[in-house]
């Protein structure tokens, strides 16, 4: 409640000021880790449904991307 009334804020308002406030509160609830497992259930679901298609380097290439995109760090 708190929280969510300071997330609102410093969305609202813009800024660095709130960013630490902002992180904390990202690790503290877990949105992290929720947002992570999300992702991979759509990657694995864009890879379900490449195995469709029949083998060709554009289907390798977009297999490849749902990878990376799961992969990269920055």
């Amino acid at each position: 409640p708190a929280e969510a009334e300071a997330l609102r804020r410093a969305i609202a308002n813009g800024g660095l000021d709130a960013l630490p406030d902002v992180l904390a509160a990202i690790r503290t609830t877990g949105a992290l880790a929720r947002a992570r497992d999300r992702a991979l259930g759509f990657a694995q679901s864009a890879r379900d449904a490449l195995a469709v298609l029949a083998p060709s380097p554009a289907r390798d290439a977009l297999a490849l991307l749902a990878d990376y995109a799961m992969d990269r760090t920055r």
